[in-house]
């Protein structure tokens, strides 16, 4: 049976900056900026929070010049938690990813901006991303 994303009660719960670097050597202004990002997902069971963590990789020539990884933790309330549970397993509806994984990316480019504030590396913006490219399925975690 389906699960709706929307009788899934969560909220916001704390944006932890794991990593920030610049790396001006590999920097070329002159030259296009591409970007990589990771995504992953994971869960603190024992207080039914769900992290997604992403890393941004600013590029030019292949060369990283800037590193920004981030993770934004989601406290899903607890019966909404109980009833994600089948067996020995816990599972967020794809289309649910999707919502934190778009809420994240919004969440690092304000880090994206904060960090960077004065400096000439603010001008560039992550631009707005199909996040079903990196979700593919239902997350499905072992409890």
């Amino acid at each position: 049976m389906k699960k709706s994303t929307t009788n899934i009660q969560f909220r916001l719960f704390q944006v932890i900056t794991k990593q920030f670097a610049i790396i001006n050597e590999n920097h070329n202004s002159n030259l296009d900026v591409g970007y990589n990002l990771d995504t992953e997902f994971k869960i603190d069971e024992s207080n039914n929070i769900i992290s997604c963590l992403i890393d941004l990789f600013l590029l030019s020539e292949d060369n990283i010049f800037l590193k920004l990884g981030i993770e934004v933790n989601f406290l899903i309330e607890e019966k909404s938690w109980n009833d994600l549970k089948q067996k020995k397993k816990i599972i967020f509806p794809k289309l649910f990813a999707e919502h934190l994984n778009f809420l994240s990316l919004g969440t690092l480019r304000g880090v994206l901006h904060a960090k960077t504030e004065n400096l000439d590396m603010n001008k560039y913006v992550l631009p707005l991303i199909d996040v079903s490219d990196y979700i593919k399925e239902d997350l499905c975690f072992d409890i």
